[in-house]
């Protein structure tokens, strides 16, 4: 007889937990949407800054050696440890990657940099006491881990193939 009323106990439960009500009135509807232009598609992994490196951007640490310190804004803690920041210098028309090195008849020129949380140091390091300590645009790209992926293959000290890659505007 228990399992009976079990039995009948479950069915009744059963079906009354599965029935539903009377379906109630339509709400109010939402606030229209904006219409616009879609934009070009972006990608948030990876973004550039452009700025200005002057002469008085260098400072001389030794006789052979000077360093400018640029404010970088689009450099966060997550591209510092796990990213990727790339810079290049605007000489005539063209844009060189760095770090590079030149050799001349008689000395070098090394330029190399830097980075940190919200800036790059610039390094200037000649062996005949003489720093050039470049002027001009400087762009620098940084990207996360992410925006790393999306790119496997592209060559990052090609300032041409980068920019095409990423649809940047010279």
């Amino acid at each position: 007889m228990k399992k009976v009323l079990s039995m009948l106990l479950m069915i009744s439960l059963a079906t009354f937990m599965s029935c539903k009500g009377e379906q109630g009135d339509t709400g109010p509807a939402g606030p229209a949407g904006q219409n616009g232009q879609n934009g070009q598609d972006g990608n948030a992994n990876i973004k550039t800054f452009t700025t200005t490196v002057s002469s008085s951007n260098w400072v001389e640490i030794l006789d052979d050696y000077s360093e400018a310190q640029v404010n970088v804004p689009i450099i966060t803690s997550d591209i510092v440890n796990s990213g990727l920041v790339m810079v290049y210098m605007q000489s005539g028309s063209s844009w060189t990657a760095w770090p590079y090195a030149v050799a001349f008849d008689t000395y070098t020129e090394a330029f190399s940099f830097t980075f940190a949380t919200g800036s790059v140091t610039l390094r200037d390091i000649s062996n005949d006491n003489i720093p050039i300590e470049p002027t001009g645009p400087l762009r620098v790209i940084a990207a996360t881990a992410d925006g790393m992926v999306r790119y496997p293959d592209l060559d990052w000290y090609n300032y041409e193939a980068v920019m095409n890659a990423l649809q940047l505007a010279d």
